[in-house]
């Protein structure tokens, strides 16, 4: 077994001879979704995102693997472009499969509504010294949150509409969370954070809940603290989010 589905990502893996099997956890016995091979590349989405693997990879036979941490990831994608493209095909073909999936699913686009408002604040002083006291309206989905990169090769995988200040040990990660449209819903959907958050009191992603929430009506609390273990203690961001139906 490479990685076993659940355990902490972190870097990707270039196969360089043998053949290894991509298996997804049932209720069942596990479903086998693919059988790579030399120059095929799993485990991809470790460099992007703070999440557990989706899913499991073990060996059919000898095989020889190259790792890549998301460090030497981002430092190839600033000063060795080309070297990253083996990389980059194989996140642009998950996307592409995704995509397909849903085509293949026939879902159609929702019928056109009017949208919400949707107003963010801070509720903490990191926070207000970035977002305005009125707060943010927020115009556009999806409208993304996350940490301030700390060095130059962050940078280039930070997506944010909104970037805050943080420090060690981080509370945000740095693209924590988004709040998107789902119909007429609003909802909080986390990005691959490692600590998750709390959402009107409940727990979302981070290994404690589901990895997205609706927004009622009226204000929401959400929060996000420096200990996932327990999020009565240690520091915290606080955000309030407004929802106002038309």
């Amino acid at each position: 077994t490479i990685f076993s589905e659940g355990d902490a990502s972190g870097e990707a893996f270039i196969i360089h001879s043998g053949r290894v099997e991509i298996l997804k956890r049932t209720s069942g016995d596990p479903i086998r979704l693919a059988v790579l091979g030399p120059g095929d590349v799993l485990g991809e989405m470790g460099l992007l995102e703070e999440r557990p693997r989706s899913a499991t990879a073990r060996a059919l036979d000898e095989v020889t693997l190259e790792a890549v941490e998301r460090e030497e990831f981002l430092r190839l994608l600033l000063d060795e472009p080309s070297e990253a493209m083996g990389l980059l095909r194989a996140l642009f073909e998950r996307l592409r499969s995704v995509n397909q999936m849903l085509v293949n699913a026939g879902l159609e686009a929702k019928a056109a509504h009017t949208p919400p408002r949707v107003v963010i604040f801070a509720q903490d002083e990191e926070g207000n010294d970035v977002l305005p006291e009125a707060g943010i309206e927020v115009r556009r989905f999806p409208f993304r949150i996350g940490r301030a990169p700390e060095s130059r090769e962050e940078e280039a995988l930070a997506f944010n509409d909104v970037t805050l200040p943080d420090q060690s040990p981080h509370r945000l990660s740095l693209n924590h969370f988004a709040l998107d449209m789902d119909g007429s819903e609003v909802i909080v959907r986390d990005r691959g954070s490692r600590q998750g958050m709390l959402i009107n009191g409940a727990h979302v992603a981070g290994g404690r809940g589901p990895d997205q929430a609706v927004l009622r009506d009226g204000y929401n609390d959400v929060e996000i603290h420096t200990a996932p273990s327990n999020f009565a203690v240690g520091k915290a961001y606080r955000f309030k989010i407004l929802v106002q139906q038309p």
